[in-house]
């Protein structure tokens, strides 16, 4: 599977990360607390030093730029996974530009810039299904992207079956959550419809995925 593209602009974004948390490194006050893990009001809980705050998601990032260039390595149905290039890559994509948005969110607190990270982030999340969703009926059966469940790997039926249910609930979760972002002033109410999505993505196609194969054993 060609990755020379994902990669090239993978970099390229984690080039950006590592520079503006060189420049956040040298304006920050070395004994600065810095605000990187947030509740669901989107209140900082967790704080760190600026050398670790500033290294925490570009660290993260490099980490999964690793496990995406490596994971085709490691991939049974090569074939399979290789016809679905476009959504691997955009799986891929989609997950750098969050991490990066997370980086930018703690950079941003991190120099007083009041920005909600709660809505901020909830609203990528909604950004993320929808893109997974839309290209959810082009991956083929494999161990390394998709919905993997021992029902959806072992019959064909059943895995294209689960990918069009999971892209159609995944759409409309991630709409949902996305206008929960932009209109709901509760950054608490927010978090709360952002992690019942992402639950219910995965509950929901699993579940679906059992019933199909129940429904073929009977």
């Amino acid at each position: 599977m060609k990755i020379a593209v994902p990669l090239t602009l993978s970099l390229i974004l984690l080039a950006a990360m590592a520079a503006a948390s060189a420049i956040a490194l040298a304006i920050l006050p070395a004994d600065a607390s810095i605000g990187v893990h947030f509740d669901l009001s989107g209140n900082p809980d967790r704080f760190a030093t600026p050398l670790l705050a500033v290294s925490i998601m570009p660290t993260a990032a490099l980490f999964a730029i690793l496990m995406f260039c490596l994971a085709p390595r490691f991939e049974k149905r090569r074939e399979n996974l290789a016809r679905s290039g476009r959504a691997y890559a955009t799986v891929w994509a989609v997950t750098l530009v969050l991490l990066a948005a997370a980086h930018g969110f703690i950079l941003a607190r991190a120099f007083g810039i009041e920005v909600s990270v709660t809505h901020g982030m909830v609203g990528g999340l909604g950004l993320l299904l929808i893109a997974t969703g839309n290209i959810a009926g082009k991956i083929r059966p494999n161990r390394t992207v998709g919905v993997r469940t021992p029902w959806t790997l072992a019959d064909g039926d059943n895995w294209t079956k689960t990918h069009r249910l999971y892209g159609w609930f995944s759409v409309v979760c991630g709409l949902a959550v996305i206008l929960a972002a932009l209109f709901a002033k509760s950054t608490h109410l927010v978090g709360i419809i952002g992690i019942g999505a992402l639950i219910a993505t995965a509950v929901v196609p699993t579940g679906y995925s059992f019933w199909l194969s129940r429904r073929k054993a009977t």
